[in-house]
């Protein structure tokens, strides 16, 4: 479904992404982890369209290069951002009703909205509420039902549990966990390697801006030694652990 090849972005003279290939099938659920600065919410962005880069990025066969995040979204890609994106001012609903905009299907928007409001029920309880006065764990679910809003054929999640306490993470991804298990294909950047191993089928771990080492999650699960090795790289390998 999703074809990255030899993607580079730079902000600048600073290269922050250089030559990163990945792919996503349809109905799979792919990871992006790795330190900080490793590139990996500048790749999410290019995929979306959202800031420019060279090589070349395809969906369904459909090179995404130089569209405009608008066109990107409706060929099936939706993104819920790092930091979630939300209109605090805006209530709950008119948030959902944004991810509505680029649709052409408008008979088709009343019986979304009900199965997201089913999906999420805090958001149709609180539809009428402020989005800026939902908790931190609301709001990322209201930024997923969002993106759903739109239709998307792939989703793109970026670091759905930062700044969320464990017990949000965990039903924010409960919430994803469902999403797969109906066939919604997805790429996640997550800042740990350990959820991101359980939750996802396969896994690209970045460090400055390349691609150290990829596979399927059980695979890579079995070798925490070659984890280790790949985050923190060889030279700087020290006793920490990646971020569990």
């Amino acid at each position: 479904m999703l074809n990255v090849e030899n993607l580079r972005i730079s902000y600048g003279r600073a290269e922050a992404v250089r030559n990163v290939d990945l792919t996503v099938s349809e109905g799979e659920a792919v990871a992006i982890v790795g330190p900080n600065g490793a590139g990996k919410s500048s790749t999410m962005l290019a995929i979306a369209g959202a800031i420019r880069s060279t090589g070349r990025i395809t969906l369904g066969g459909r090179d995404l290069g130089g569209l405009p995040p608008e066109s990107v979204c409706r060929l099936g890609l939706a993104m819920v951002p790092e930091g979630r994106g939300i209109f605090p001012q805006l209530s709950v609903e008119e948030n959902l009703m944004l991810g509505t905009s680029i649709r052409r299907d408008r008979e088709q928007v009343g019986k979304d909205r009900a199965d997201v409001f089913h999906r999420f029920p805090i958001l149709e309880e609180r539809r009428r509420s402020d989005a800026g006065k939902l908790s931190g764990g609301e709001q990322q679910q209201l930024a997923i039902a969002r993106a759903l809003m739109m239709r998307p054929k792939l989703l793109l999640v970026d670091e759905p549990s930062l700044g969320l306490a464990p017990m949000m993470v965990a039903t924010v991804y409960k919430f994803l966990e469902e999403l797969r298990s109906d066939g919604m294909t997805m790429l996640i950047v997550e800042q740990s390697v350990t959820r991101a191993l359980a939750f996802s089928n396969r896994l690209y771990l970045l460090r400055e801006g390349r691609v150290q080492l990829s596979g399927s999650s059980e695979t890579l699960s079995a070798d925490r030694q070659a984890l280790e090795e790949a985050y923190f790289g060889f030279e700087h390998k020290r006793e920490a652990s990646v971020p569990s």
